[in-house]
């Protein structure tokens, strides 16, 4: 299923918090809001894979923590592009036949440099005129914390394609 929203677009993603307080929280599910449909020239597209919710076994405010900073990037990586028509695709899709889930953040700006992959994810390290290079560092390690993985690639769009797979949470009940 794809579907397109500017307004109020939804990730159903259900998070369960870690360690002793192992339960879905009631208000688990991520919105990912009007901070980014203010712009006309970036469009920003959901595709889900599937139907119902997708609980993964991570913090509900760091997750939403990495998924602004990856779609920032995105929107800040076609700025500086001038790319008159801004892309920036949301996948979410079952994987290791639902032992988890993958989020895909992808964009049809310059993507990432040959020379500069190597230092995508350290701390310090930025293309950009202001920041502090600490984005990225920070993304992997909240999705390691997390038993999930982080990992760059050259999107079908054109631009970068941040992939991250999320091991799937189950009730304990």
């Amino acid at each position: 299923m794809n579907y397109t929203n500017q307004r109020n677009p939804i990730l159903p993603l259900q998070y369960h918090v870690p360690d002793s307080e192992a339960h879905v929280m009631p208000d688990g599910m991520l919105y990912v809001y009007g901070s980014f449909d203010n712009r006309d020239d970036v469009r920003i597209e959901y595709c889900r894979d599937g139907a119902g919710e997708a609980p993964v076994e991570a913090r509900r405010s760091q997750l939403t923590r990495v998924l602004v900073n990856l779609i920032t990037n995105a929107i800040q990586a076609i700025d500086s592009a001038a790319q008159p028509d801004g892309r920036v695709r949301i996948s979410l899709a079952s994987v290791q036949e639902g032992a988890g889930w993958q989020i895909d953040v992808e964009d049809n700006g310059p993507g990432v440099s040959e020379e500069d992959l190597s230092k995508l994810f350290k701390p310090n390290f930025t293309t950009k005129k202001t920041g502090t290079g600490l984005g990225l560092a920070i993304c992997r390690s909240i999705i390691e914390q997390s038993q999930g993985t982080i990992a760059y690639s050259r999107s079908d769009l054109g631009g970068a394609r941040f992939t991250i797979v999320l091991p799937a949470a189950y009730s304990r009940a």
